[in-house]
């Protein structure tokens, strides 16, 4: 089987034999296209009872030079990564794919310390764990990393900058 190697947004990461797929697909014809017009995480990584989605965002990619960047730069991108995670699992929910665990990643261009502190506002913002009438939590685990830390994580995954 040929490794699965998905480009999105800035990045280019090798995800070998694992069931990877990109989940926000433009491509009508594609198995994954949802068409719904909600926000949806860039890749779902598919293992068993465990599911990754993974978020991409290079500002400084080709694809966003014409895009201004917002005021509040952080607080911009704490609400897009929060709600590309609920939508996504709404549309699984829907699908009838929610597994045991979902672990939600964000790869993106930023320093540790600004990866740190979003990740600690988003995990509050998801919510990670139960709720107190949920039999499930929504994700068991949220982190924004950049590029560096992904690659020594995630050695099996690995992942670099696209042209």
């Amino acid at each position: 089987m040929d490794d699965i190697i998905i480009q999105q947004d800035g990045f280019s990461i090798n995800f070998g034999n694992a069931r990877a797929f990109v989940f926000d697909e433009k491509d009508k014809n594609s198995d994954h296209f949802h068409g719904m017009p909600m926000k949806s995480v860039d890749i779902i990584v598919e293992m068993g009872n465990c599911d990754f989605y993974i978020e991409l965002k290079d500002y400084s990619s080709p694809e966003r030079k014409n895009e201004s960047e917002p005021k509040d730069f952080r607080k911009y991108l704490k609400e897009t990564l929060k709600y590309k995670f609920r939508d996504t699992f709404l549309y699984r929910y829907a699908e009838g794919r929610i597994p045991q665990e979902i672990h939600y990643i964000c790869l993106v261009e930023a320093d540790h310390a600004m990866a740190q502190h979003m990740t600690q506002e988003l995990k509050t913002e998801l919510p990670l764990g139960k709720g107190p009438r949920w039999k499930q939590p929504l994700a068991s685990s949220c982190f924004v990393i950049n590029l560096r830390t992904w690659n020594r994580q995630f050695p099996e995954w690995p992942a670099k900058k696209t042209p």
